[in-house]
């Protein structure tokens, strides 16, 4: 299987609608306005689209919805607040990895314990547990190929005659099964890594604060 099936865009394209606030100075340049709050967008992890804006296009305030009437952009004015509540639409680019999908990114720090790399030339992923799938030769990591598959097919022998004492004789060829897709995932990285070098990984888990977000990978 080559490496550009392995891999999938995080990338996500489409039509947005944002709730935001509007200072009455914003008033007299709808437009000019609504660039403004899109480009403090720009980079940065945003809860309601569940991910980060990378790009933006054919941007302008709603005239649809709870704050739209007879086809004019109109904002609401609520209670005591020093703000007009508006809708704002635009095309995106958005960068919204998922927890099991497979990147693509480019070394740029690594040991035997984990690896870090860029994600798009952007975004830093770190992957963990690197010790089991390389080993570290002190200028880079080579990949313990033979040492990984030992390992996993005498777990998955041991598993299967476990699961298939009972006569059944499936445990052992659902446990091999179960790890097919981590053997591809090796498969598509080098033999040995270094700085610079491309690496495959599957997300793990992402946590964002401030509007910065931190990835984090593994090969299995």
């Amino acid at each position: 299987m080559s490496s550009s099936s392995i891999a999938s865009t995080p990338f996500v394209g489409g039509q947005i609608v944002l709730s935001v606030p509007l200072r009455p100075s914003y008033l007299g340049n709808s437009q000019a306005a609504a660039r403004t709050i899109l480009k403090a967008c720009l980079m940065k992890y945003h809860t309601e689209l569940g991910g980060f804006l990378v790009a933006f296009s054919k941007f302008g305030f709603s005239a649809s919805g709870d704050y739209g009437a007879d086809s004019q952009p109109l904002g609401r004015i609520i209670a005591h607040h020093p703000v007009i509540h508006a809708r704002l639409e635009a095309e995106v680019l958005l960068f919204r990895p998922e927890v099991g999908q497979v990147l693509e990114g480019k070394v740029t720090h690594l040991n035997a314990h984990f690896i870090q790399c860029l994600v798009a030339g952007l975004f830093t992923a770190s992957i963990e547990d690197v010790g089991v799938y390389y080993q570290d030769t002190g200028s880079g990591l080579f990949k313990a190929t033979e040492v990984w598959k030992k390992a996993r097919e005498a777990e998955a022998a041991s598993s299967g005659e476990e699961e298939g004492s009972g006569g059944t004789g499936g445990g052992q060829s659902s446990r091999k099964r179960s790890f097919s897709g981590r053997n591809e995932i090796l498969a598509a990285n080098q033999d040995t890594l270094e700085v610079g070098s491309p690496v495959f990984f599957r997300v793990k888990c992402m946590t964002h604060s401030k509007g910065a977000m931190t990835m984090f990978g593994s090969f299995a």
